[in-house]
């Protein structure tokens, strides 16, 4: 379909060919879409991707907190959850500067 369109065609050209794919329906939104329409659709592909990183960071923090810090330190219900809520936190921070790392490396 982004052969139909050579607008969208051009905005993926300069990509290399294996990172085009992923690009398809971005560039179709944004050439085929009004531009306020195109932004909601941008912005529902990027909440999208930030969905299972939320829900992997919230399973490393329950099995930090139940695996490891359980056995170790004596917790009270209340507190494996006020610590498992922080060490999802603190893994969403992690994960988004490896992020940021990987971007800035990438792209130098």
């Amino acid at each position: 379909m982004i052969y139909a369109d050579p607008k969208a065609l051009s905005l993926i050209s300069p990509f290399p060919p294996l990172e085009r794919g992923i690009l398809a329906i971005p560039a179709l939104a944004v050439t085929v879409l009004p531009d306020w329409l195109a932004g909601l659709a941008l912005l529902g592909i990027f909440i999208d991707g930030l969905v299972p990183a939320a829900i992997i960071t919230m399973a490393q923090a329950n099995l930090l907190t139940r695996n490891i810090v359980k056995p170790i330190v004596k917790l009270s219900p209340s507190g494996e959850a006020r610590l498992a809520k922080w060490a999802s936190v603190v893994f969403k921070f992690i994960a988004l500067g490896c992020f940021w790392l990987v971007v800035k490396f990438k792209y130098l």
